[in-house]
């Protein structure tokens, strides 16, 4: 099976590792979106602003999850990739790590949850009518945290090998299990927001159980099995740090993401819940955009990390071509769609008329980022997937805290809920271009010690 991994490389073109690699993993990312926005849809439905409201204060602490499942998915990828492009062997050690690494963050996020939130809450903005939701919602989901923490990682690191349909399959039957579940528990049951939370639980434990059993039932690079990662990890000992360093990017990215999101929501509890409601409801709108491009950059990180680690120039530069100019041209045409039909997609989720206006006015906003984002999710691939992980860790840092938390306090306090509108369109633009100089800095400083 690592021959053929390396094979699928090797043989095919760059369009046909986009629709390889890519296609899955835009798939991937539209489901996980999905899958979020699930929730949303269906308490919409119950005509309670405060609980919509409670389901997005408890975005940062989700998102907080997120990132765990990140942190080991990401590295191992990074790790796995370049492996079978030198054909070093250290893929089985790498996996291993993984696996140890998202059950305990799981294990750790999962107590968090439980014990934390009443105090964690207050200061993300809740309110008295908000708290008891938000609390109820994420003390469910708490038992599910290893379960979502794997799915995460493995999903992620299965992609490093070819093997994407596995991960897809296994955010497939999840999103699926939820959305047959929130009706059922939301509205028909009378679960409200409780419902929604043990169908997202139940979710993520099929997915994990889907996933566990792909990766168990095959030999390969990623083999789970214990008598294959255990002596290999006791070999390798040192790859735990290598993964966490490789990993440690993508996630902080995904943690400043979601204190950004936290201020956003103190910012946004000053005026009323219908903005905090809003603001939930339109920012869908720019996500969906982001998730098709960066699963095509995240997508093809495989490819960049092989033909790097092989050290095939001419490919790695025509997968980045082909790459950039995919995410491009479906990022602009998602902008466009959703110029259009923008009304029609934010009365999906409330039919409130004061919601409803201010949430089209976040859509319309948040998806102006379109035309650049996708150089953004590039560079960023990119440097991960070549090892580069302090450049990397910077673009991180660049876009979700280092620039887009100051403009947010600076544009919240100069123009109050306008400028908490517009705080992430003119990070994102200040951000893209900061990684643009990033990379464009190594390449200058790499020619020039060539030359010497």
């Amino acid at each position: 099976m690592e021959k053929s991994q390396s094979l699928l490389f090797e043989r095919k073109s760059n369009a046909g590792l986009l629709v390889s690699l890519a296609l899955p993993a835009v798939v991937l990312m539209v489901i996980m979106t999905v899958y979020n926005m699930t929730d949303i849809y269906f308490i919409g439905k119950l005509g309670d602003v405060s609980a919509l409201a409670a389901v997005s204060l408890a975005g940062p602490l989700m998102g907080v999850q997120s990132a765990l499942g990140t942190l080991a998915g990401d590295g191992t990828c990074s790790l796995v990739s370049r492996a079978l492009g030198q054909k070093n062997g250290r893929e089985k050690p790498a996996a291993g790590a993984a696996l140890i690494l998202s059950l305990g963050f799981g294990v750790m996020i999962g107590l968090g949850m439980w014990f934390l939130s009443p105090v964690l809450l207050p200061m993300l903005g809740g309110t008295e009518k908000t708290i008891p939701y938000a609390l109820s919602y994420l003390r469910i989901l708490a038992f599910a945290a290893p379960a979502a923490v794997f799915t995460t990682a493995f999903a992620n690191i299965v992609r490093s090998t070819g093997a994407v349909r596995e991960g897809m399959a296994a955010h497939l039957l999840g999103t699926v299990t939820n959305m047959i579940l929130d009706p059922v528990f939301i509205l028909l049951l009378g679960l409200g927001v409780r419902g929604a939370a043990l169908a997202t639980a139940a979710g993520n434990v099929l997915a994990a159980i889907a996933l566990l059993r792909a990766l168990l039932s095959k030999k390969g690079a990623v083999d789970l099995h214990p008598s294959v990662i255990l002596p290999a990890v006791r070999g390798d000992r040192r790859i735990f740090g290598e993964v966490l360093v490789l990993g440690l990017p993508s996630a902080i990215g995904n943690l400043l993401m979601n204190l950004s999101h936290a201020i956003q929501n103190r910012f946004l509890a000053g005026y009323g819940e219908d903005a905090l409601a809003a603001f939930s409801i339109g920012g869908k709108g720019g996500i969906l955009i982001a998730m098709v491009a960066m699963g095509i950059c995240i997508g093809m990180q495989p490819a960049f990390g092989y033909f790097y680690g092989a050290e095939d120039q001419k490919r790695l530069h025509g997968c980045l071509r082909a790459s950039g100019w995919t995410a491009s041209l479906i990022s602009i045409g998602g902008m466009a769609a959703l110029m259009v039909f923008g009304k029609g997609f934010t009365s999906l989720f409330t039919s409130d008329p004061a919601v409803s206006a201010l949430a089209l006015n976040v859509l319309r906003i948040g998806i102006l980022t379109a035309p650049f984002i996708s150089l953004y999710y590039l560079i960023s691939s990119f440097l991960q997937a070549s090892g580069q992980a302090g450049k990397a860790l910077t673009v991180s840092i660049l876009r979700q805290g280092a620039v887009l938390i100051p403009t947010l306090m600076i544009l919240g306090n100069l123009f109050e809920l306008t400028g908490i509108f517009w705080s992430s369109f003119t990070s994102d633009l200040i951000s893209t271009a900061a990684a643009s100089v990033i990379l464009l800095a190594g390449k200058k400083k790499a020619a020039i010690k060539a030359v010497a």
